[in-house]
């Protein structure tokens, strides 16, 4: 029978489970460091021996962006893709197999109907649909989708397009593989009793689906080879890394080139290649590769001596140790992924000039467009420097030099170049200048407030920075170049939001029901920061409101907690009206 709570019923717990694997989805891709915007939702197709329930279901259903009419010609659409697969004309030797293929056949034209239809979308809006495997719920063959922006995605380190040989294919990039293998656990989830029913329907520990990304991002190399044999790539290249020679951490490096590639130049060739597994023999070939030299692998038979890179713009991959169990796999010059003690991540992406004017300008009134590109040829130069360094900015840059005499080194006024930057940062503390570009001091001890923002694992400079900004009564900008290159802009405001979004989804949350108020309420709970006095007390009523309604039996319901206004939300985080 249909559920009166939901108009499109598969199962009873589907919503439950559909908000699980979005967060676990947004956990896992913030693990590997992707700040990315997820969706999820759910596509179920009607088996056909059931007499109940629409024939193609959505969930959530209440999006009108993205209506469940837009599937409603999947389920013919299955029997014609059904009728005409090609698998059919496979015959298999052993009868089991020969009984599962009907039931395979009908599970692959299901996941092919549901992706002609995001396929579509995504062309329309911009985006990037996957899609996992369909796994059979009560009378519904269900596939798990994740949706996220096409520009964000591409923004993140990937290969330039994905790596094929034989019938085989790579990922685009690490997120692209974690993405996969969420969705692999979330179809393996639906096949439990009432998936969604339990807390533990998905596991907290997303380290391992982390390091099955990092193995599937490897698989590239052994493609990039022709060599399919090339397996185990990420668990040799971790043992490489975590192994020492006479005391020493792994550095050195190895490019994965096929042979008589014109990028690489053979110095010395082995007579017997040395398989990646030879743990204790390939650590001590790669102790005598380094900056000019590397070792070659060609495939599954290992390394086979060391040479020169000709052209580091080759695109071959090259992994480069740098530290104990510590490695980074490269394209050309492109950099893929960072490991740690295992676990893979991608890389910090740098400052950008946009990016660092936009902000800049806002926290800073008195620095102009003008005056923040200027200020960001000293950025860009500190940003270029082997060691960490700090630029502070604040319009009182003067005075702070004077109260700050005992613990800096106060100058003459003088313009703050790109030269001075590279000749003066390699001193302890910060240099302190103001809008207009005119330091006052250098190797400034920066004091303040501690402060719950501080974070142990970034460093005495991040949190000596954050201090500073914290207790700060004028608007004071802090750059902070750590010493692994990582970059950090103090403080980073929040993104600005149209006002006139905001009055929308309070107003749609107002005219929402018990069946519908998802969307506005969850739209409203990430971009509370932004509401003002009034529209939280319109919002906690409404809430209130939908939490008194009647509950059918064995009704969960998701009610999020009091919204209260923000003391740092201002007007200027709105970007018009």
């Amino acid at each position: 029978m249909r559920n009166p709570v939901l108009p499109y019923f598969m199962w009873g717990f589907q919503q439950h489970f559909r908000a699980s694997m979005e967060s676990e989805a947004r956990k896992g891709l913030d693990r590997l460091g992707a700040e990315l915007a997820v969706r999820g939702f759910l596509v179920g197709v009607r088996v056909e021996n059931a007499t109940f329930g629409h024939p193609v279901c959505l969930e959530p259903a209440e999006d009108p962006s993205y209506p469940p009419s837009l599937f409603a010609g999947c389920a013919a659409r299955v029997d014609e893709i059904y009728d005409d697969h090609p698998d059919h004309r496979i015959s298999y030797g052993d009868e089991r197999r020969s009984r599962e293929q009907p039931e395979l056949i009908l599970r692959k034209s299901v996941l092919e109907a549901v992706r002609e239809v995001t396929q579509a979308q995504d062309r329309e809006r911009r985006t990037r649909t996957f899609c996992g495997a369909p796994v059979r719920v009560d009378d519904y063959y269900v596939v798990p989708a994740l949706e996220l922006s096409e520009a964000e995605m591409a923004s993140l380190p990937q290969l330039p397009e994905a790596i094929s040989f034989n019938s085989y294919a790579s990922a685009f990039g690490v997120t692209d593989a974690l993405i996969v293998r969420l969705l692999s656990e979330a179809s393996g989830a639906l096949a439990k009793k009432d998936p969604g029913r339990y807390f533990d329907t998905f596991d907290d520990d997303k380290i391992g689906l982390l390091r099955d990304a990092g193995k599937a991002m490897c698989k590239a190399i052994g493609l990039s080879l022709g060599d399919v044999m090339l397996q185990g790539t990420f668990d040799a290249l971790n043992e490489i890394s975590a192994a020492r020679y006479e005391g020493e951490e792994a550095q050195g490096q190895i490019v994965f080139s096929p042979r008589e590639h014109p990028a690489g130049r053979p110095t010395v060739a082995l007579k017997e290649p040395v398989p990646l597994r030879s743990l204790r023999l390939a650590r001590k070939i790669v102790e005598m590769s380094g900056r000019d030299l590397a070792c070659f692998c060609h495939g599954a038979e290992g390394l086979a001596g060391l040479g020169v890179l000709v052209d580091p713009q080759a695109n071959v991959f090259r992994v480069e140790f740098t530290g104990h169990y510590q490695w980074s796999l490269f394209y050309g010059q492109r950099l893929l992924m960072k490991t740690s003690f295992g676990v893979p991540s991608l890389p910090s992406l740098p400052l950008g000039e946009h990016r660092f004017i936009a902000n800049a300008t806002r926290v800073l009134p008195s620095l102009t467009k003008e005056k923040a590109a200027s200020l960001w040829t000293s950025v860009r130069a500190a940003m270029d420097q082997r060691h960490g360094t700090m630029l502070v900015v604040t319009d009182e840059a003067e005075s702070e030099a004077d109260r700050l005499s005992t613990q800096a080194l106060a100058v003459e006024p003088v313009p703050l170049t790109p030269e001075l930057v590279r000749r003066v940062s390699g001193i302890d503390g910060a240099i302190l200048l103001n809008a207009d570009g005119i330091c006052f001091a250098l190797g400034v001890i920066l004091d303040g407030l501690a402060t719950r923002e501080g974070d142990p694992a970034q460093g005495a400079r991040y949190n000596s920075a954050i201090r500073y900004v914290g207790s700060r009564d004028v608007p004071t900008l802090c750059v902070v170049v750590s010493e692994d290159g990582h970059v950090t802009m103090l403080p980073t405001l929040k993104a600005k939001v149209r006002r006139s979004d905001i009055r929308n989804h309070v107003d749609l949350l107002r005219s929402s029901d018990v069946d519908n108020y998802h969307r506005a309420q969850q739209w409203l709970d990430k971009h509370r920061f932004y509401l003002s006095a009034e529209e939280c007390e319109l919002v906690n009523r409404e809430l209130e409101r939908l939490d008194a309604a009647p509950r059918a039996v064995g009704e969960l319901r998701y009610i999020v907690g009091m919204f209260t206004p923000d003391a740092q939300m201002n007007n200027g985080f709105y970007s018009e009206s």
